[in-house]
């Protein structure tokens, strides 16, 4: 019996087992509050520099026995972190206080999650309705802010971010066209596209349709520049598409805060298909993929990588000072603290 690891959506990838089941044997959560050490592997001595000289990390397991964990984020009002189950179809909250609990049973198989702080709501991508949501975060009471362009259902929104001025931006990719997913129906979209809604004026306009599968989206801490994951090499399917199909993170100059400009290419992952990317405060990117979280700095020089050692959906800056790292890996949740100082 032999597993490898399938990306589903890369923004969900699920270990398959290739002559058993699809899903784990437990597929709720549960925490035991177990330690482990996450090797880190240098390429630059800015790396080490940045890691304050230390070539390993102390991580706690905060979740395991999930299907495949994703949308990590730190609510600040409750000190606490949400992430999800996505084809579990459950949201998660864990705190020091309160330990590990489930707020959604059924999230509609909810992906990407961002604290809202104009909306003081958690804004959440579902893909099996196909919208962007708010969450209140101590009821769970759901508003759907968007789920259409044109006439058109969206895809899947996929993940989200919003920047200083309270503007949306969100990908979505079409993962959740896949049943397993999501909801099984026919894109409509002609595009993969990277949405930005302004919440004001309710306008929503598609800023990147130029990329195959739009996947993780985060800005420099100036906002100067945004970062989107194009991670097509994995279709709706889940399988590996032939060599040609882009594995990489793209870079765009953000003009007046409304318009993606001068794409280019950032970095194409050195470990498998990239899926979440966030930035600390000094512009360094942080990627997830397939072993783990690499790091880079703002010129696309490869820094360090934290060897997690299993496919790593996404990533989250957290804390009361920023510095910790909520790591979303396939079947597990781990929370690195005492880290670098990130942005949300």
């Amino acid at each position: 019996c032999v597993c490898v690891c399938v990306c589903v959506c890369v923004c969900v990838r699920v270990c398959v087992c290739v002559c058993g089941s699809l899903k784990p044997e437990s597929t709720e959560g549960r925490s035991e509050m177990e330690e482990e050490v996450i090797p880190v592997e240098i390429f630059d001595p800015r790396g080490l520099e940045l890691l304050s000289a230390r070539t390993s990390l102390k991580a706690k397991v905060v979740a395991q026995g999930l299907w495949f964990s994703e949308g990590p984020v730190y609510y600040p009002d409750g000190d606490s972190w949400f992430f999800s189950d996505v084809p579990g179809s459950k949201l998660y909250q864990w705190s020091e206080k309160d330990g590990l609990n489930i707020v959604r049973e059924d999230s509609n198989n909810e992906n990407g999650n961002y604290w809202d702080v104009v909306g003081k709501k958690i804004l959440a991508c579902e893909h099996r309705s196909r919208a962007l949501v708010h969450l209140h975060p101590e009821t769970m009471e759901r508003e759907v802010l968007v789920d259409g362009f044109n006439g058109k259902k969206l895809s899947s929104p996929n993940d989200v971010v919003v920047d200083s001025k309270g503007i949306i931006y969100f990908t979505d990719p079409d993962y959740g066209c896949n049943a397993m997913q999501g909801h099984g129906n026919p894109r409509e979209q002609e595009y993969c596209a990277v949405y930005r809604l302004d919440r004001a004026t309710g306008e929503l306009t598609q800023v990147v349709t130029d990329l195959l599968r739009p996947n993780g989206i985060c800005f420099s801490p100036d906002e100067a520049t945004a970062y989107v994951v194009d991670s097509g090499s994995i279709n709706v399917s889940g399988a590996f598409l032939p060599q040609g199909h882009t594995n990489c993170v793209f870079a765009y100059d953000v003009e007046d805060g409304r318009i993606f400009t001068n794409k280019r290419h950032f970095i194409c992952s050195r470990s498998g298909i990239p899926d979440g990317v966030r930035s600390d405060c000094k512009g360094n990117i942080f990627v997830t993929s397939h072993q783990g979280v690499d790091i880079y700095n703002s010129k696309g020089e490869s820094l360090a990588g934290l060897q997690v050692g299993r496919v790593v959906g996404n990533c989250a800056f957290g804390g009361k000072d920023m510095k910790s790292l909520l790591v979303c890996s396939s079947d597990r949740v781990l929370l690195i603290t005492d880290f670098v100082q990130g942005t949300p």
